[in-house]
């Protein structure tokens, strides 16, 4: 499965925020907006590899803080 900038984004934001565990993934579901295939291959994928190609933006922190402060 071809695993998408945005998706790896998505996925970050929520793992960043630490609100949930990560495999709990119908809650990683609802906070990303992703489907659970998508978080899966995600998990599976080499992290090293997506976070060379794909990077952590500012933007991708602030909205982890964001979500991290909702639920603090």
């Amino acid at each position: 499965m071809e695993i998408s900038k945005q998706d790896f984004h998505a996925y970050e934001t929520v793992r960043l925020s630490g609100v949930t565990n990560m495999y709990r993934t119908k809650t990683v579901s609802s906070l990303s907006g992703l489907d659970i295939e998508t978080i899966r291959a995600i998990q599976k994928a080499d992290y090293a590899v997506l976070r060379e190609t794909y990077g952590v933006p500012e933007s991708v922190e602030e909205a982890a803080e964001e979500l991290r402060s909702q639920y603090a």
